[in-house]
């Protein structure tokens, strides 16, 4: 099964179409599932075809800006470690004078 992108405006097309004839016969007519269209009611409802288009922007940057704040903290989590292994490589200095527990 291959993925298709749709346009706002076809988007927007195919609800309009769900809204005057059954769900069925505008899945079929378009190339989508049933479900793909109740999905798009779900999200895109009342909306122009316009406003889908930047809808669909701005889920799209959600979605890359959430990636980056994923890498970026595993990127914290690794530096920490790092620095936490640098300080435990080196023991403290032992004072002169301080007996060491043997």
């Amino acid at each position: 099964m291959s993925s298709r992108r749709f346009t706002g405006q076809q988007i927007a097309d195919v609800l309009l179409v769900a809204r005057s004839d059954s769900v069925a016969q505008a899945a079929a007519r378009h190339g989508v599932s049933q479900q793909t269209i109740y999905q798009w009611r779900k999200r895109f409802e009342g909306l122009l075809a316009d406003e889908i288009k930047a809808a669909i922007e701005l889920e799209r940057k959600n979605q890359l800006l959430a990636k980056a704040l994923r890498q970026r903290e595993a990127e914290l989590v690794l530096l920490k470690n790092i620095e936490a292994r640098k300080w435990r490589a080196f023991p403290p200095p032992q004072e002169q004078g301080t007996p060491t527990h043997e």
